[in-house]
């Protein structure tokens, strides 16, 4: 298993990208567990599978990294979290 950390995200078209070392692999949401939402800079591990299309790796099996599965509620509590720790200003107000 590789460990990485989620380096894009689209949840509108459901695909992102997972960064570990100086790869990145296509992350589509059929290999994101139930119940869990890719926020950009999660830690994941992963395993390397073929993709759909044959030209590039994708992350599968993928697992969070001391995660529990997501509410709504604690998806936009972690990202108000890492927009502060960014120095934004959050999502609410």
């Amino acid at each position: 298993m590789l460990q990485g950390v989620i380096g894009f995200w689209n949840e509108a078209k459901g695909y992102g990208f997972v960064t570990s070392g100086i790869r990145q692999y296509f992350l589509h949401w059929s290999n994101v567990p139930k119940g869990y939402r890719p926020v950009v800079n999660y830690r994941v591990t992963f395993e390397v599978g073929p993709g759909k299309d044959g030209k590039r790796e994708q992350a599968v099996n993928v697992r969070f990294a001391d995660m529990t599965p997501q509410t709504p509620a604690a998806v936009v509590a972690g990202v108000e979290a890492a927009l502060k720790n960014a120095g934004g200003t959050g999502v609410s107000s």
